[in-house]
């Protein structure tokens, strides 16, 4: 059965301003430390260390190869490693993370669109829940 139509009052969950302060807001805590406190970020981090600098470290080449191929879990390679060469390690690997947290909730935000006909406001719940366990265990 599809959903009613929307009143002709939006609620205020529904503003876009809302919305997008939301996006902005559920990134906001991977701003402030120069390292996002990731549990498993040290790792990623290293892993970009290594692809960034094996081409010429000879004791990286020594212990190390690099073989790229497309792993879902992890795309962001494709994306920390060109942003390193522009801004350095640490701010491209925060800016991935902040990306991710912002991309989480807008994907929230789509399949709660397309499930219910509208953005229904128990999204207000389940945003703080990006920031929960599963993100910040892998």
């Amino acid at each position: 059965m599809p959903a009613p139509p929307p009143s002709p009052a939006t609620p205020w969950w529904w503003a876009r301003p809302v919305l997008a302060l939301a996006v902005i807001l559920v990134a906001a805590p991977f701003a402030w430390p120069d390292i996002p406190a990731l549990t498993d970020n040290p790792g990623h981090m290293g892993r970009y260390r290594i692809a960034l600098d094996l081409a010429t470290s000879e004791h990286l080449r020594h212990f190390y190869s690099f073989e790229w191929m497309l792993i879902p879990n992890l795309g962001a390679d494709l994306l920390v490693i060109p942003l390193a060469w522009l801004l350095g390690l640490e701010t491209a690997t925060k800016v991935m993370v902040m990306a991710t947290a912002s991309l989480t909730l807008l994907g929230f935000l789509w399949v709660a669109r397309e499930a219910h006909g509208h953005i229904p406001p128990t999204w207000l719940f389940a945003a703080p829940l990006i920031l929960g366990y599963p993100f910040q265990y892998g």
